[in-house]
């Protein structure tokens, strides 16, 4: 609560916010609003897709101060500082053998005390959380591609420096790189390209057989975002998105698939793929 990252599990000490083990919310399986279509001429119906809303979470907090009623007012002040209902926090869960998954969240409610809590140095609460993105994210290796750089044809020292042979350099400081990714999450998975600097113009990415040429350089130094999910699709240069924008069909990684990631660079730079599952359930 102090921090802003303390586990609401930990509580050794004199003081501590208890997670109870009963009626907590937000764990498991999200709600899901299925379309399906009917007809008159066929029994059943077709299911066409599904939206899964907001997640309610719900808290059921033990929080307690053993030092005194003036510690214990400073202790529960701080951790309802750390919840806003327009400020997003992250909620960690790590199952025994698990990787740790995230999930997004705002305060939404809480209430009243039934009794003076400051007298008894302790309280229980059942907050109120929503999560407008409902989805757990989860953590995946983010591989960097690089572009092969210059080398000493004669075989002499590095590029630039003093060398046993006449300073005869080859090499187009350009070419592919492919890798394999998989997501391991149960929804599409839409990478988020990071392109370093310098960078020619027309870097290509690829998922699948499915390539998009960037006709933007990027200079030495700075750095463009670019997110391929088609709900926010935009291109961000040093924190300032590129006004031209980007209208390209961009593929995402299946659910459950593993598919190759083609990237084609020119320069100096680098380009991260970086991936952020998305789950269902907290484990």
């Amino acid at each position: 609560p102090r921090s802003g990252d303390e586990p609401l599990t930990d509580h050794s000490g004199p003081s501590g916010v208890v997670l109870a083990d009963s009626m907590l919310d937000g764990l498991g399986m999200p709600t899901f609003e299925r379309y399906v279509d009917k007809s008159a001429t066929r029994h059943g119906q077709i299911l066409r897709g599904f939206n899964v809303g907001a997640r309610d979470v719900l808290w059921p907090l033990f929080l307690y101060e053993d030092e005194g009623s003036e510690a214990w007012v400073e202790y529960d002040s701080a951790f309802w500082r750390s919840l806003h209902p327009l400020r997003t926090g992250w909620w960690t869960a790590q199952a025994p053998g698990r990787a740790p998954r995230t999930l997004a969240c705002t305060f939404a409610d809480a209430p009243g005390y039934p009794r003076d809590p400051a007298a008894a140095q302790w309280a229980m609460y059942a907050v109120s959380l929503i999560a407008d993105d409902p989805f757990w994210k989860g953590v995946a290796p983010s591989p960097e591609f690089r572009a092969d750089q210059p080398v000493n044809w004669l075989g002499g020292g590095p590029v630039d420096e003093p060398g046993a042979g006449t300073p005869l350099v080859i090499g187009a400081n350009s070419n592919t790189r492919s890798a394999w990714i998989s997501n391991p999450g149960d929804l599409d998975l839409w990478v988020r390209w990071e392109l370093k600097g310098p960078l020619d113009a027309g870097t290509r990415l690829g998922v699948g057989d499915r390539v998009v040429t960037i006709d933007v350089p990027i200079a030495d130094g700075s750095t463009a975002v670019i997110d391929t999910d088609p709900s926010v699709q935009t291109i961000f240069i040093d924190g300032v998105e590129y006004v031209p924008g980007i209208c390209a069909r961009f593929a995402p990684i299946p659910d459950g698939k593993r598919v190759p990631v083609v990237v084609e660079i020119s320069g100096g730079g680098s380009a991260i793929a970086h991936i952020e599952p998305r789950y269902f359930r907290a484990w």
